[in-house]
């Protein structure tokens, strides 16, 4: 069954996205293998759910990725669940079951106890390990840890039949930049993301264009714009509106890609949002065009959104229609823009916002030096 997390990102919380949503109970593996002493390719051998360190488990090492080498097995404890019987964490455990398994290790290094993939609630089995089919090739020992496990990872997703949006949680959250950016170098995330992003299953594909979006690539922003038609029907679409949102900073060439998206004005749930809410605290001059466009979108929260843009603009615009550093300038400011400023007790309609400020881009945007085509 799906286990929707709470994410702890202000900035996916701002997305309101599912997909994205959903990473934030889910620790990145590069967290994971950061904190880890040891990490190995394994299968389970047996089940020992009366250890003195409680409840245990025997794996069988076929690969050392991190930690001491040479020994052929090892027992780790399993993190015991509150309030459930002394035998619950090993007894769904299979033996055989195969994957990548982080633990820490005592002084000594021959006492184990594994970490568990999310924080919160562990359920276990689920939330122990990341499954490694024996299908799977095994990546080139001689890149990084963390490189390595991307691959697993991504392997891993790849060889789900339908992934529901607790996975995609667990794969998204070890691509997060804002919390993997120390660890691993957005290009290693990339070419991680590669198989996804280039993949014929479409739902892979959009996972994998939400993922490089998130990390700036804007080749990926383009193929959006390219192929929203097939896409946007996806119903993992939102994980890349999501992406859209956060990702930061937007340089010219993808505010450029935004503003072919918001001219198309299109009725995708999502998407016009998507562009207002990234947009909206970019103070550059490039981005005035493209809010007078999304006053026309089909959705009033993105029109109140363009509005609010505008708003500040005519305050802090210079006479050449920049945004200064030092403050507000205003000589666009006036009474009347103040009062067409969006607030919840003005009592005007989101209507009036819009046929006012779509009258005061066309007045004004020759003498804020815009050109009137």
């Amino acid at each position: 069954m799906s286990r929707v997390r709470i994410a702890l990102s202000a900035a996916l919380l701002a997305a309101v996205q599912t997909a994205w949503a959903s990473i934030g109970g889910h620790v990145p593996i590069e967290t994971l293998a950061q904190h880890a002493n040891i990490v190995v390719l394994a299968s389970v051998a047996s089940l020992l759910p009366n250890q003195p360190a409680g409840p245990s488990i025997q794996l069988n090492v076929e690969r050392w990725i991190k930690g001491q080498t040479g020994m052929s097995n090892i027992i780790a404890s399993v993190p015991v669940i509150a309030q459930a019987p002394p035998d619950v964490s090993t007894g769904v455990f299979e033996v055989v079951q195969r994957g990548i398994w982080f633990a820490t290790s005592s002084a000594s290094g021959t006492a184990y106890q594994l970490l568990p993939m999310v924080s919160g609630n562990i359920v276990p089995n689920q939330d122990h390990f990341l499954p490694v089919s024996t299908s799977l090739p095994a990546p080139d020992p001689t890149s990084t840890i963390n490189q390595q496990l991307l691959s697993y990872l991504v392997g891993w997703y790849q060889g789900l039949p339908q992934p529901d949006s607790d996975d995609d949680g667990k794969l998204l959250a070890s691509f997060d930049p804002g919390r993997v950016g120390l660890l691993v170098s957005p290009q290693d995330l990339l070419t991680a993301a590669a198989p996804l992003t280039g993949s014929v299953v479409l739902s892979q594909h959009v996972i994998g264009l939400a993922i490089s979006i998130g990390l700036g690539s804007d080749y990926a922003l383009s193929s959006v714009a390219q192929e929203l038609g097939s896409i946007s029907l996806n119903p993992k679409f939102p994980a890349i509106t999501g992406s859209i949102t956060y990702r930061s900073p937007y340089d010219a060439p993808g505010i450029a890609i935004l503003a072919s998206l918001a001219s198309l004005h299109s009725a995708i749930a999502g998407l016009d949002n998507s562009i207002a809410v990234a947009l909206s605290p970019v103070s550059s001059r490039t981005v005035v065009p493209i809010m007078a466009t999304l006053l026309d979108s089909s959705d009033p929260t993105v029109q109140r959104r363009a509005a609010s843009y505008f708003a500040r603009y005519s305050i802090f615009a210079d006479q050449q229609g920049n945004f200064p550093s030092t403050g507000p300038v205003g000589p666009f400011s006036t009474a009347l823009t103040l009062q067409y400023t969006p607030r919840a007790d003005s009592g005007l309609a989101t209507a009036d916002y819009v046929s006012f400020w779509k009258g005061w881009w066309t007045s004004n945007q020759a003498a804020l030096g815009f050109s009137s085509q």
